[in-house]
Parts: structure tokens; sequence; C-alpha cells
């Protein structure tokens, strides 16, 4: 059986003083597929030719120039060739199936078509759509491509139209340890096979331009536009989960609309406060910490919501989004460094993860990458925003003593502040500074850890934390910092 899908209109009479009174009205269903008539389009070019005709022997009986008559005669008939070859084009491309408002009180239309639908007046008087409504969980409202939209308060004239989209229910993509959930927009807009649902009201509009996707107003006035892009994920008894992807705010200003939200169920939305909407940069969200703010849980249908709410198109204002992905990040596995058996990296296979003992942050516009061989860190953008990087190595050193760490460490013109340089911690609660290391030098660097430890009156533990840190305000090599050949041993204690 197919689903069914209710458009609600009330009639909205115009009285003779001009005052609109909108009337709320019964319901009744209606079968809305008519085919819409095209033989008059064809009969056009015909008809063109015969006014042509008729033109030259007007002209004629009352002497024109012969030339004059022709001219005339050739202006008219191009003119209905050309506009009648327009509009037999246009007959020839697949129409929209048609719902037509017949009663001037008011009646709720029935959508049949999982596609979108052309909705038009034809009784006689201006009527007001009052409530546009999918049939879930078999489908939901998606963005048509035709405007005006179909939504609640749009007055439709007399043989005006608007528009209509249901869309099937997306498909939550289900997120597992070692199965991500990854989105570049590469193929264009995903739909809801992909998990994908979009809304737009208003002037709005949500497209992929260059691989990203962009939201902004198709027009330039003051009328104020949202546009949401729903991606739809199956995190049911999962933990760890982290949400990425990249951002740019096209000179968008910021509104209580804008930014990122999470449902568990589709009815209330949570904001997610972690993510900072005037930034243009990489971004990272942890998810668990999120949904035990909002107070919910995972579930197989797990909403994450992008929006975007303002008036202008790109690039005076919206907002562009890529590389989203969902994962489950286990928590960094601690590297046993024992007599005998250091711990060594050199970024040659590039950065490593948490099954290597790593863990990274970054706010702001901060980048850390593997560029080179080399660790580095550095800002995303030019610009006067700060921002701050951590590569965080996790050791297991309970009961050791004589540990060392050494390694490579560049500053490309990066200025010092308190946030350089390396800090420990046994608890990834509390960090202490390493006093032994010049973060405005460049070259190989040695530290005597259990000097550290001592000064900061902690101890070794299982899961001991050393955090490599950079902070500043530039791309490389304006500024960052690049680290290399990390090594975590027990040095041969002094004869």
């Amino acid at each position: 059986m197919r689903q069914k899908t209710v458009v609600s209109i009330s009639a909205a009479v115009f009285l003779a003083s001009n005052n609109a009174v909108a009337q709320e009205a019964g319901t009744v269903a209606y079968a809305a597929i008519v085919a819409v008539p095209t033989l008059s389009d064809y009969m056009l070019v015909a008809f063109g030719l015969l006014l042509a005709i008729a033109a030259f022997r007007a002209l004629r009986s009352v002497h024109s120039p012969q030339p004059l008559a022709l001219l005339v005669a050739a202006g008219i008939a191009g003119s209905a060739l050309v506009f009648g070859i327009h509009l037999v084009a246009m007959a020839q491309v697949p129409p929209l199936e048609v719902a037509y408002m017949t009663n001037p009180n008011g009646d709720i239309l029935v959508i049949n078509p999982l596609s979108e639908v052309m909705v038009q007046n034809t009784s006689g008087v201006t009527l007001r759509i009052v409530d546009v409504s999918p049939n879930p969980p078999l489908s939901v409202i998606s963005v048509p491509t035709n405007i005006p939209q179909c939504e609640p308060g749009l007055m439709v004239s007399a043989l005006q139209s608007c528009y209509v989209f249901f869309d099937s229910a997306p498909t939550p993509q289900a997120v597992r340890p070692g199965q991500p959930y990854a989105q570049d927009f590469a193929a264009g807009k995903p739909g809801s096979p992909q998990g994908w649902e979009y809304y737009s009201n208003g002037e709005g509009r949500i497209a992929v331009v260059g691989g990203r996707l962009r939201m902004d107003d198709r027009l330039s006035n003051s009328v104020y536009s949202l546009n949401e892009a729903i991606l739809h994920v199956d995190l049911v008894g999962q933990s760890n989960v982290q949400l990425s992807g990249v951002h740019w705010s096209l000179s968008d200003d910021t509104h209580p609309e804008d930014g990122i939200s999470i449902s568990n169920d589709g009815v209330v939305w949570h904001s997610v406060a972690a993510f900072n909407v005037s930034l243009s940069s990489p971004f990272v969200v942890d998810l668990d910490a999120a949904v035990a703010a909002a107070g919910i849980n995972y579930t197989a249908d797990f909403r994450v919501r992008f929006r975007q709410y303002d008036n202008q198109p790109a690039p005076s204002d919206g907002r562009e989004w890529d590389n989203i992905r969902v994962e489950i990040v286990q928590p960094p596995t601690p590297q046993v460094v024992r007599s005998g058996q250091p711990y060594v990296q050199d970024f040659s296979a590039g950065r490593p993860g948490s099954s290597q003992g790593w863990e990274y942050f970054s706010n702001g516009e901060g980048r850390i990458a593997v560029v080179g061989g080399r660790l580095r860190m550095d800002d995303l953008i030019d610009n006067d925003v700060y921002s701050l990087n951590e590569a965080i190595l996790h050791v297991d050193l309970a009961g050791q003593s004589n540990v060392q760490l050494s390694g490579d460490h560049w500053n490309l013109s990066d200025e010092t502040h308190p946030e350089d340089g390396f800090v420990i911690s046994n608890d990834g609660v509390t960090w202490h500074s390493v006093a032994g290391f010049d973060v405005s030098s460049s070259g190989s660097f040695m530290v005597d850890l259990d000097a550290a430890v001592a000064a900061a009156g902690i101890s070794y533990t299982a899961d001991f934390r050393i955090n490599f840190r950079q902070y500043d305000n530039q791309p490389a090599s304006s500024d960052g910092r690049e680290w290399d050949n990390i090594r975590v041993e027990i040095a041969p204690p002094p004869p």
C-alpha cells in the first residue's frame, strides 16, 4: 500500500473592504494526480504563422511597402516560433504530478507519490496553507526543487501554485567499533537511503556546491530562512562516540538557530554547546558528553542536525559542511615501556591513533596533521583567532624509574605562549609543565622524566600522559610546531 501524506489548506476570503478573513474548514480527501494538457503549445506555432500571413496581407492591402510587410510578418512568425518551440520543449520535460486545491472553503489533499508535487490553486480565491504533515514512519518532509515551498502560513493566490516533496523516511546508518559513518558529499547531496533528510522554510536552500553541503538563502532581502540537514545514525548501545567534520561560516551572522543539535527521538532537540558557529575550521564533538549533558541516550535512530538561519545568498550569508564523520573512538591504549622495551614513534606511517596510544584535541581553527613525516601543529586560517593543539601520548610506566623522553622539535616561527611545549599528568585531570624543555628552540631534546615527576609531586601510573602542545593564530610556516622521533625509554642507571 502506498503511503498517504496530508496537506491542509484553509481559505482566505477577500471581502469588499479588502480585509482578508481566514476561515478554517472541514476535511475532504483528493486523489491528486492530474496531467496538464499541452496540445495548445504545439498549436501556438501554427497560429503564429497564420497571424503572420494575415499581417502580411493586411499591410499589402493598404499599399504598405513590401519590405515593411515582410519585416512585420517575419517578426510575428519568429516570435511565435521561438515562444512555441520553448513551450513545446517544456512540454517534453516530464511534468510534476499535480494536486489541485478546488474547494474555496478549505480541504485536505492526500498526496500519494514519494516525489515532488505541484499544489495548484484552482478554487478561484486565495488560500492559506495551514499544515503540511508527512506520514511517519513512511515519509518525511524534504526540500522541493521549485519555489515557493508549501508551508504553514503561505498564501496561494488563485491559479498560483506551491510545491511539496515527501521523501521516504531516512535509513539510520549503523555506527559500530571499526565501522564509522563518513560523508564527503563528493557524489552530491545524500538522500534518505544514506540516512539524510532536509528541511527549509522561507527562501532557504540546501545544495552541494564545490563538494560541500551549502546552506543559504535564495534571495537577498529581509526574509529570514531556516535550513536543516539531519543525519540519522544507529548508535544503540554504543559509547565513546565522536562527531567530526569541517565547517565554514560564509559571513553568516550568529543566531540561536545556527549550529548543531541532537535528538534521540526527532521530537525534542538539544543544542551542542561545544560547537562554535563563528569559526570556519575542522571540528570534533564528544557526542557522549553532549548526550550526557542533554540527559538522553543513544537509540537506533539517533539524529544529528546541522542548521543555518539567515537572509542572504552565499557568500554574504550561509554555511558549508564537509567530511562529516561519526565513529566509535576507543580510549587510547597505554603503550608499555619497560627496561629494554622503549616506545618509539617517527610518524612515517601517518598520524598514530588510539591503538598506538595517541589522542588529539584542537579548538578554534587548530590543525594537527603529519606533514613530511613530522607531526605538525598549526592554525588552519591566517586571522586573529588563536587555537590550541594537543597531541597526547599514553604510556604505561607503573613502577618504573630512570625514565627518559627524547625527540626532535621544530619551532616554525611560533611565538612563545604559556600553552606551548609539553605537560605531563598521571590521571589526565591535573597537568604539570615540564620546565626542562625550551619551546623557543629547534632541534633534538632530551628530558629527565623522573625529575619532572618529582617536581610535580606525582608518580608513574599504568596510564601516564605526555601532552605535546602548540598555541597560536597562523598557518605554518608563519606559526606552528613540528615533532618527530618521539622516544620514551628506561635509561640505564648512572654508574
